[in-house]
């Protein structure tokens, strides 16, 4: 009998809108602006991310089989010229290439393939911003065949983070909840360290 399992690290700015942080304090003649997320923690996958990161899981009586996922939210920037009243928005998509998923070399699992180890880590940067700081997270997430789900590991102090698990396609269940710190924590180096959090979702 097939049972599987899907663990999904999204990371999302809670505010509707925020500063540039290259704007010049006190500048009367234009206001830059970045969109967030407007939201607070969410299990809807449909949910506004800027991050999305997912690894699932299928372990059968043969052996098991793992998949990821991983996708980024669009980046706006809305410049108000308040001079002329004119107002210029850009989007762009961040690459999703800096969110990687590998079977941790180092798991140990039984004969019968009954639990996993990934480590999933993210690095995506403002397209709009070249050269600023990435969101930067370190994950091992552990998948038992037995329904536990465990995540260790560190990330910036900004933008928010929220981890959920599901087994079989069902409701998904909190596994970590972060709420973002200041925008001056997105800079190197990570600092939430000794994150470590077991769940059994069965």
């Amino acid at each position: 009998m097939a049972i599987s399992f899907a663990v999904r690290i999204v990371t999302f700015i809670s505010s509707d809108w925020f500063d540039s942080p290259l704007l010049i304090p006190g500048n009367e003649t234009y206001r830059e602006e970045f969109k967030g997320d407007n939201r607070t923690f969410s299990k809807d996958p449909n949910a506004s991310y800027r991050t999305a990161h997912q690894v699932n899981v299928t372990f059968t009586n043969d052996g098991a089989s793992w998949k990821p996922y991983r996708k980024t939210g669009i980046t706006e920037l809305r410049t108000t010229n308040y001079k002329t009243g004119n107002v210029i928005t850009q989007r762009k998509q961040a690459s999703a290439e800096g969110l990687t998923t590998v079977e941790d070399s180092s798991s140990i699992r039984g004969a019968s393939t009954d639990w996993y180890r990934f480590l999933c880590e993210g690095d995506a940067a403002n397209p709009l911003m070249p050269g600023s700081p990435a969101i930067n997270y370190q994950f091992y997430v552990y998948v038992s065949k037995a329904g536990q789900i465990r995540l260790e590991g560190m990330h910036d102090g900004f933008p928010s983070y929220e981890v959920y698990a599901s087994v079989n396609g069902g409701t998904w269940q909190n596994i970590y909840l972060f709420t973002e710190k200041s925008l001056t924590n997105l800079g190197p180096p990570m600092d939430i360290k000794g994150v470590s959090v077991t769940r059994n979702i069965i």
